[in-house]
């Protein structure tokens, strides 16, 4: 890894932690959604860094947000299970052999507007679904989480293809 990746890598990190933190966790339109920004990060590291280097850096990210939103730990499992099935959600939209899927970029310029979409949708689908599901559990809260799962969804997944569109180049993952 090039030592200016490495140094883009980890202010990408810092900066979106941060963000999630004082920014985008207090973004909750109605009390039924929640923006997840930060899972930009995990959708976009190369996967040239390793898995068990990307699980680190997903779990130490969640951690951290967790430290700030009192979630005991959820978003730190959230984002090590997004991180694990990442290369699967992307098989869905694209089918790739793993060796092709280490030479991507996943970000917004690099997959093309509809793949990238399709990709970050799924992908917070995933996460939003694990994360709901894991803050209130039980047939009580059934409704209410599916209401929260769908505009969480959809808030995060524009915010990430905004972030995207703003900050990542072609030929950049973070």
């Amino acid at each position: 890894m090039k030592n200016q990746d490495f140094i883009s890598q980890v202010l990408a990190i810092v900066l979106l932690s941060w963000a999630q933190v004082l920014v985008f966790g207090q973004i909750h339109p109605f009390s039924f959604a929640f923006c997840f920004a930060y899972i930009t990060v995990i959708l976009s590291l190369p996967a040239t860094n390793g898995m068990i280097v990307n699980l680190l850096i997903s779990v130490l990210m969640g951690a951290f947000v967790d430290a700030f939103n009192y979630t005991m730990g959820i978003n730190a499992f959230c984002g090590m299970t997004l991180m694990f099935f990442r290369f699967n959600i992307f098989g869905l939209v694209k089918h790739q052999t793993k060796e092709e899927q280490q030479t991507t970029f996943y970000t917004l310029k690099g997959l093309g507007t509809w793949n990238f979409t399709v990709y970050t949708l799924l992908a917070s689908l995933f996460y939003t679904t694990i994360f709901y599901l894991l803050m209130a559990p039980g047939v009580d809260f059934i409704l209410k989480n599916l209401i929260r799962i769908v505009f969480s969804t959809l808030l995060t997944t524009v915010v990430i293809i905004c972030i995207n569109f703003l900050f990542f180049r072609r030929e950049q993952s973070i």
